[in-house]
């Protein structure tokens, strides 16, 4: 089951991120979104898509996904 929501995510996630920050981007230059919340949205997105990182470095041996499923452990 996670490495069906880590696949969905690693394919799916950078495109529509880049969508809705392009977006967010053109609301705040015409105006219509504050560019402090454009900053928390680019803080927001560096830390949920950097989470993977950061779980690595404290769990080294996590969850190895192979081919969407639980691959056994070395």
């Amino acid at each position: 089951m996670i490495c069906k929501i880590i696949g969905y995510t690693h394919g799916i996630g950078g495109p529509m991120i880049t969508i809705v920050i392009i977006g967010a981007a053109l609301l705040a230059i015409f105006g219509r979104m504050p560019w402090p919340a454009l900053f928390a949205l680019g803080a927001f997105t560096a830390v949920f898509f950097g989470a993977p990182v950061v779980a690595s470095k404290i769990t080294p041996g996590g969850v190895i996904c192979q081919n969407g499923a639980v691959a056994n452990k070395p």
